[in-house]
């Protein structure tokens, strides 16, 4: 029995020990649908990756998917429009909180608007900062 993929190895054998986790406090706290059904995903899921890292056809199907150019492209672009969308969130709760601040000065919501200010900040910077390493990188 070979292993074509060690990283889907790691991956089964870190869900396996999730699930067999999750059976445990099944056992030990009673019944709980939500654990019940995460210890049902987790022992499927190190199952099947188990399985895949031991198919050699398998493994070189997801490495062809891996590096398509098409779905590189696909996750690229999604990933950027749900952080544009992220973003566009978070700056119209600052503006909402602004105006629930001054109708309702309450520390809870100024603490909500420096958290959301916070994040778009970040965002702001997080995002000028990769565009001036990939304009130096490419």
């Amino acid at each position: 029995m070979k292993i074509y993929s060690k990283k889907k190895f790691l991956l089964s054998i870190v869900s396996f020990i999730f699930g067999l986790f999750f059976l445990y406090v099944l056992i030990t706290k009673g019944f709980d649908l939500k654990i019940s059904f995460l210890t049902c995903i987790a022992l499927i899921y190190s199952f099947v990756e188990f399985r895949n890292c031991l198919s050699k056809e398998k493994v070189r199907k997801s490495h062809l998917e891996e590096n398509d150019e098409r779905n590189q492209y696909v996750t690229q672009k999604s990933l950027s429009k749900s952080f544009h969308i992220i973003q566009t969130v978070c700056m119209g709760l600052v503006l909402l909180f602004i105006l629930l601040y001054t109708w309702i000065p309450n520390e809870l919501l100024l603490g909500m608007l420096l958290t959301f200010a916070l994040i778009v900040f970040l965002s702001f910077i997080i995002a000028i900062s990769t565009l001036i390493y990939y304009e130096r990188r490419l």
